[in-house]
């Protein structure tokens, strides 16, 4: 049993990438749904401030308070990934109720070419064998 206490990091972070996959695939599903009363703006905003405020309550529960002198430091960074999240939800909201869940679920999931060359190019990352082949 002592075996299971102490999980790899890069264990717990592949787990946590399925976790938030199946979350997010969920998200397509009732995201379409809302969106059949409502506006790609709306539900943009209502989608990130409960997410804002999930993260908010984690922060203050796993006492991460401390953490927060970051914003400081690093503000116009964090303002401008704000404001392309921002742009790539409301966009993704449009798509949403434009051809569906789908659809778009299919599409989206070129991001992930997306993420690997990026992360190649600008932060340096490497693959081993395992990663290359999955």
């Amino acid at each position: 049993m002592r075996r299971f206490k102490k999980v790899d990091q890069n264990m717990k972070g592949y787990l946590f990438a399925l976790l938030s996959t199946m979350l997010i695939s969920c998200s397509y599903i009732t995201n379409t749904y809302a969106l059949k009363n409502s506006n790609s703006e709306s539900t943009s905003a209502i989608f990130f401030g409960i997410g804002f405020l999930g993260a908010l309550v984690s922060v203050v529960l796993l006492k991460k308070i401390k953490d927060l002198h970051l914003i400081k430091k690093y503000w116009k960074p964090m303002i401008a990934l704000g404001a392309l999240n921002a742009m790539a939800a409301i966009f993704w909201f449009q798509t949403l109720s434009t051809i569906g869940a789908a659809t778009t679920g299919f599409l989206t999931r070129f991001s992930t070419i997306f993420v690997i060359l990026i992360g190649v190019l600008f932060l340096k990352e490497k693959f081993d064998k395992k990663e290359l082949i999955g």
